[in-house]
């Protein structure tokens, strides 16, 4: 679902928190039980970046995928399962051009982020 930040502060909180270097204007949530891939490599012009964010404590966590250029605290997985509390979020680039961040939530954390402002 892709969102307008203005009309949610507590999500616009967490991307800023976690790509405090993002100028863009695209954002989107997904509410996700299933793994996700979080495999970080270019191939053909597109690669994602991924970070986990702890939601009670705000600490972020690198999520390195199956990169080995870039060990993290999940290195060598290439799929994260949801886990309530925790927000994984991720910037993609797709055939070169920055197609924004994306926040992946656990059900039972969407509904607390998603109250309009």
């Amino acid at each position: 679902m892709k969102i307008r930040l203005k009309d949610f502060p507590e999500l616009k909180r967490i991307f800023k928190l976690v790509f405090p270097a993002y100028k863009g204007r695209t954002f989107a949530v997904e509410v996700q039980e299933s793994p996700v891939d979080v495999a970080s490599c270019w191939d053909g012009g597109t690669r994602s970046y991924f970070r986990l964010l702890r939601l009670s404590s705000g600490k972020m966590l690198t999520v390195s995928g199956a990169n080995p250029m870039h060990p993290g605290t999940l290195s060598g997985k290439d799929t994260y399962t949801a886990k309530p509390g925790y927000v994984l979020v991720e910037h993609c680039y797709f055939c070169g051009k920055d197609m924004g961040l994306r926040a992946y939530f656990h059900p039972e954390d969407v509904a607390p982020q998603l109250v309009v402002s």
